[in-house]
């Protein structure tokens, strides 16, 4: 996921997450293990291994992906900021999104953010 991309909706600065197929209880142990892993099988070209879910469908990661959320998870403040907007990515499929009947709010005036 483009990381400048994130800006568009709050839930996206999980990303680093997702990319690394984590959830938020995940220990710098867990994180280093599934950068390890996920790498690996990139480097192997495993069929399927640059691919990872998100709540918006699919996207692809790379090895420079791979090692910006490793960074990301492991500095506290960006971490907590991606466990605050964390949704896991079968929770929010377009089945059920379009069956929750909710009016277009804007999040950004809702929070204040702007006006």
């Amino acid at each position: 996921m483009n990381p400048a991309s994130t800006n568009s909706h709050p839930t996206m600065l999980a990303w680093p997450f997702w990319i690394l197929q984590l959830t938020p209880v995940a220990s710098n142990k867990d994180i280093e293990k599934a950068f390890n892993r996920i790498l690996a099988e990139i480097t192997m070209e495993i069929p399927g291994a640059e691919v990872y879910p998100t709540p918006k469908g699919d996207q692809t990661r790379d090895e420079f992906s791979l090692r910006e959320a490793r960074n990301l998870l492991q500095t506290p403040e960006k971490r907590a900021l991606a466990e605050i907007w964390y949704i896991a990515p079968q929770q929010a499929t377009p089945e059920k999104d379009s069956a929750i009947e909710t009016p277009d709010l804007d999040w950004k005036q809702l929070l204040g953010v702007m006006k």
